[in-house]
């Protein structure tokens, strides 16, 4: 489980469907059944707020994606410049 806190691990009964228990204790699960990983309902709050207040920023979002991705062992094999992306971005506007 994850939330403000930090990283948890829960254990539940066999009960219940575990994504209902999980429901219940305010945390939502990664999968309907056996779920391996649940977020509080309240951080996902949180992030849903953060990202519609944020200004919109692509190459922060490009750079922090990379950095999440290159923690992991994955590898972007290419890159887009904002330039790029503003032409691509203009030419989709003028051939819809």
């Amino acid at each position: 489980m994850i939330d403000f806190l930090g990283i948890e691990k829960l254990t539940l009964c066999t009960c219940k469907e575990p994504a209902l228990q999980l429901l219940t204790m305010g945390l939502f699960p990664c999968a309907p059944s056996e779920p391996s990983l649940a977020v509080d309902l309240n951080m996902l709050g949180f992030v849903e707020r953060l990202f519609v207040h944020a200004a919109p920023n692509v190459t922060a979002w490009c750079k922090t994606l990379e950095a999440f991705l290159s923690e992991r062992n994955f590898k972007l094999a290419t890159r887009v410049s904002n330039h790029d992306h503003l032409n691509l971005l203009v030419l989709t506007l003028v051939l819809e």
